[in-house]
């Protein structure tokens, strides 16, 4: 085996530290006993069918793909960031625009995946046509090694929609929460706006109480159906504002399955909706308050005509 000094050709390239640990050989018998012979090319007498073209295209499908997967990371971080955000819920207006805005962020990060996981088998069917034409191909270790990373993206991809769609379930089961919290503050300035017309009608002075004995009988009379129709309406909206609030207080379920949902806003909700409820209760109170009011005032009425007819 020839070998060059550490000086010549080798110290032009490298420093004379390195250049001693540096043998040249210019025959291929010193290589098959240092190296086996199973990783070297047929071209230095080995076992290994080496075509470094093919080695250069799976190198190429290899950066891409992996460019492509980091890119799609990193991708998919930007569009969670939204559905990340906290959930402030100050009228149904909010909410509105909140379920919009993290139904379009979910629909972006599923496209997302869609197009990553078509690229992944984009790939895969083009070595698949590949190994086809070119059968010296299949079975090489650049191949197999490209097939299997090809595969283990497609398995890590798998796993991040699986992590998705269990966040997302419990994700959505928490915007519901808000939107049906929404729903219900709307469903309470409506009663509180309801409540404060009856009890604008019931405070009006001009609210004839009669001249006459006839007259009282008949305005109190028409004064009872009012009362009536009031007491009515108010009672089937706080009853339905009441089965609301229940609702609302129930732990959150994650959607299509019985799984409790951790709902850091559920303290803050339930404290909303027992506020709200009070207010209810307290101006529905009102309300009927003033309605017997005018009924004591009627019935004062009558009888003050029944003892001038006395």
């Amino acid at each position: 085996m020839k070998t060059s000094g550490p000086f010549g050709l080798k110290r032009s390239v490298v420093n004379d530290a390195i250049a001693k640990r540096i043998h040249l050989v210019y025959v291929y018998e010193p290589v098959l006993k240092g190296l086996p012979s199973k990783d070297l090319p047929m071209e230095c007498k080995g076992e290994l069918d080496y075509d470094h073209k093919m080695w250069l295209l799976h190198r190429l499908i290899f950066e891409r793909m992996q460019f492509y997967y980091l890119e799609t990371k990193r991708t998919l971080k930007d569009r969670m960031a939204p559905l990340k955000e906290k959930l402030v819920v100050e009228c149904f207006k909010d909410i509105e625009q909140l379920l919009s805005k993290h139904l379009t962020a979910k629909e972006e990060v599923v496209t997302e995946i869609t197009e990553t996981r078509e690229i992944i088998k984009r790939f895969t069917r083009y070595l698949s046509d590949l190994e086809k034409v070119n059968v010296t191909m299949s079975g090489t270790r650049e191949h197999v090694l490209m097939v299997n990373y090809l595969r283990s993206l497609e398995g890590s991809l798998d796993e991040e929609e699986a992590q998705f769609n269990v966040f997302w379930g419990q994700h959505k089961a928490i915007l519901d929460h808000q939107m049906k919290l929404g729903y219900f503050l709307r469903s309470v300035d409506k009663v509180k706006g309801v409540l404060d017309g009856h009890l604008t009608d019931l405070l009006d002075p001009d609210i004839s109480l009669g001249v006459s004995l006839e007259e009282a009988l008949e305005n109190g009379q028409k004064f009872e159906i009012y009362i009536s129709k009031v007491k009515e309406t108010a009672d089937d909206y706080v009853f339905k504002l009441q089965e609301d609030g229940r609702e609302l207080r129930k732990p959150v379920l994650s959607a299509g399955c019985s799984e409790v949902v951790d709902n850091p806003y559920q303290e803050k909700s339930s404290d909303r909706v027992a506020t709200a409820l009070k207010d209810v209760a307290q101006q529905y109170q009102i309300v009927m308050k003033k309605c017997q009011q005018k009924r004591d005032l009627y019935m004062i009425c009558v009888k003050y005509y029944m003892s001038l007819k006395e």
